[in-house]
This record gives structure tokens, sequence and C-alpha cells, in this order.
């Protein structure tokens, strides 16, 4: 009898055990079902729901925005090789041994939500109330940064401008009132990649054409972008901003200078394919008059021989000599630890607001023509200083050429960036995984 309880109650446990078993095995190929992998790059895998996840971030910033999206396959489409790209670089901060802590994460928050003008909860709430996932939202800044990071060391780093190179733009690009003027451009790629067939750089060109005929048929170039663009900016609608002549590639600016607004490009053939521009909006650019200051100083370094106390009284000791009559600039030649400057007699170029240190600049405003400073400290040691004059300069030929240097510090940058993602994708085991029923 005892054997027989024995072998029901061992029949009903397995039946259990079965039950539980099937039922635990149902929801682990559920949660597989919407995790299944939808791609591979080299030895990372993309999931399912990573890839819904971004799907709805884009889509609700898309709708922000009022952009009408495409065809639900492509932008898929689109967002997974967003994410192959990403995986890409993250890829290669692993083996630069580059990542972003959470303390360099919380300062660009922080950051970010004083731009917003609240509090970092505040922010949160924020985001919250607008759908966002904020833990979501993190990772994707985090990710933002460290790729940041990546391409400045692949590719930033690696881009430089002479001043040869500026002079030759500006002696191309001779300053008048159409290379002054501000482009806001939107942009549209389609790409061919490297030993491409003919077949295959016609099928582009023939899309390329089909968006100019969209557009002009009363299509919203945005639209278009986000659609169809391969272009590093397509998720923000083709938008490449305000750009003057010199941040434009040259290959677009003779064409740029002479489009109206409103106006499309014809498909432009580059290296990496064929590109659409359209010209939303521009203006002209002003003169950038600045005021500034011409002054000279002599400056005490405190050392392990001569304590604070000591060096400024050195200071006012020379102070009082100048103002008794001796030549500010045969002391400051004499005793000035300012080397670059000692030799010119304590002279300083002409400077404006912001280029040099703050109690430096409040000092030199607070004295009239040809008056001496009382001793003051700085981060580099005790000073005095005499204002020698004031005036309202015309800084536009200088800012020129920071911009234009900058401008094609950014070209290049874009340029080689390009170039680069390409490579890694070509050099790259990618396996999509993605089908129509996804």
């Amino acid at each position: 009898m005892m054997t027989r309880f024995i072998a029901i109650t061992l029949a009903c446990t397995l039946v259990t055990l079965t039950h539980t078993t099937h039922a635990a095995i149902t929801s682990l190929q559920g949660e597989r079902l919407l995790n299944r992998i939808v791609a591979v790059v080299n030895d990372d895998i993309i999931l399912l729901s990573e890839l819904n996840a971004e799907i709805s971030s884009q889509r609700k910033r898309a709708n922000e925005r009022g952009q009408r999206l495409p065809p639900e396959n492509r932008f898929r489409q689109q967002i997974l090789d967003y994410l192959i790209l990403q995986t890409l670089q993250k890829q290669v901060a692993r083996k630069q041994g580059i990542r972003i802590d959470d303390a360099a994460l919380n300062r660009s928050l922080q950051r970010i939500a004083q731009q917003n003008q609240q509090s970092l909860d505040e922010f949160r709430q924020a985001l919250l109330a607008s759908g966002y996932d904020y833990l979501k939202f993190r990772e994707d800044i985090r990710t933002e940064m460290l790729i940041a990071r990546v391409r400045r060391q692949e590719v930033v780093a690696k881009v430089t401008v002479s001043d040869q190179e500026v002079n030759d733009f500006l002696e191309r690009e001779k300053p008048t009132e159409e290379n002054a003027t501000s482009y806001h451009l939107f942009h549209i790629l389609i790409a061919v990649p490297e030993a491409s067939s003919p077949e295959a750089i016609q099928r582009a060109r023939e899309k390329a054409d089909n968006l100019v005929r969209e557009f002009e048929a009363g299509s919203d170039f945005s639209s278009l972008a986000l659609a169809y663009s391969d272009g590093n900016n397509a998720l923000e609608g083709g938008d490449l901003g305000w750009r003057s002549l010199e941040q434009i590639p040259s290959l677009f600016t003779d064409i740029v200078g002479n489009m109206k607004v409103g106006d499309i490009t014809q498909p432009i053939r580059s290296p990496n394919g064929f590109h659409l521009l359209h010209l939303s909006d521009k203006k002209g650019a002003d003169k950038l008059l600045i005021n500034q200051t011409k002054a000279r100083h002599i400056l005490l370094k405190v050392t392990a021989v001569r304590n604070e106390e000591q060096t400024r009284n050195k200071l006012l000791e020379l102070r009082e000599r100048i103002l008794a009559g001796e030549p500010f600039a045969d002391i400051a030649r004499a005793h000035s630890e300012d080397t670059a400057s000692a030799v010119d007699g304590g002279d300083l170029p002409w400077f404006g607001s912001g280029e040099m240190v703050e109690v430096f600049e409040d000092v030199a405003e607070s004295l009239s023509v040809h008056e001496v400073s009382d001793a003051f400290r700085s981060t580099f040691g005790w000073h005095i200083l005499e204002v020698l004059g004031r005036r309202t300069h015309d800084a536009t030929e200088e800012q020129q050429r920071l911009q234009v240097k900058r401008a094609l510090q950014r070209q290049k940058v874009e340029e080689e960036t390009d170039f680069w993602l390409q490579r890694l994708k070509g050099e790259a085991y990618i396996e999509y995984r993605l089908d129509e029923n996804t």
C-alpha cells in the first residue's frame, strides 16, 4: 500500500514538473522571439528589442520635428544600419580602452539640464512626462560621448589645417558680399560603395533623379532625406545647419553660391555617391567690431625663496620707481619674469574680452589710459600693468581667418569620418537577419 502511494505521488510530481517545464520553455521561447538577433556585427549582436527601442525613440523625435517618416521597412533598415555603425564604433572604443565613466556622464547630463534651465531631477521628470525612457536616454548620451571621443582619436586628431591652406582659400575665394553670406542647407546622399558596378551606379543616379522630381512635385526635402538619405545626418532630416561658403565642401561651393532660396541641385557625383542639396534660407554677414585694450605689465612669480608677501612688496617697490619717473619699459626689461613680453618692455598685443585671464581684464578695464595699477594676483603670479590705449577694432578679417580655419577643419573631418566609417563597415563581418516580418 505504501509502495503504491509513493508511486502515485511520484507520478503526480512528474506531471507537475512536466507542465512547469513546458511553461518555462514556452516563456523562454517567447522571450527569445522578442529578443531574437537581427544583425551580427563581428563578435557583437543587435537584438530585436534594441532595434524596436531605437525605432520608437527616433520615431518620436521625427514626429516632434513634424517630419514624415519613410515606409516602415525602409525606416527599420535605416535604424538598423545606424545601430550597426554605432556598434562598430563602440568596438573600436573597446580595443582602444576608451570608456565613459558615470562621473563624466553625470557632468554631461548636468550641463544638458542647465541648458534647459532645469535641475537634473527636473530634467529627468520632464523626459519621463514626454514619454522618454530616462535610463535609455542616459545610455544614449553615454554612447554619443563615447563615439565622439573615438572619432576625436581616430579622425579629428589626425586632421590639420595649415596657414597656407587658409591663405589659399582666401586667395581663391576673395571676401565679397556673396561669400560673407550664410546658407541654411539640407543634404541627401545616395551612397555608391567603392568598386560598384556601372549598373549599381546608374541605379543610384536614377534614385537621385527621382528624388529631385519628388521634391519638385511638392514633397518635403527633410522627409525625403529621412526616408532615403545614406548621409550621417539623415535622421535629422538632412539638416546641415547654417554655413558660410568656406564651411561647405569645395565640391559644392560654386553650386551653392549660385542657388536661390528654395532651390534643389541636380545630383552631384562624388567618390562616395550622389548628393542633393536644398537651400532653405540665406542671410548676409555683418562686420565684427570689438573693443580692445593695449597694455604693458610686469610679472613677478612666487618662488621657493620668495613668498607671496615678499613678491608683492618687491613689485610695489618697482611701481614706486615708475611713479617717480623711471621708464616702465626699462624696469620691465630688467625685472619682469614674463619672458615673452619683457624683451618688449612689457608690451602685450591688443586684446579683447576673453583673451586674458579674468582678473587681468578686470583690472585693465578699471584703469584710465596711462594709469598704473596697484599690485594684483593672478594664476601666473603678481602683476602691475599700465593701460596704453583703447580702440574699437574691425576684427572681421581675423574672425574670417579663424572661421575659414575651423570650416576647413570641419570639412576635412566630415569627409574623413565618412571614409573611416565606410572602411569600418567594409572590413567588418556583418550579417543581416532582419526580414519583412520582423
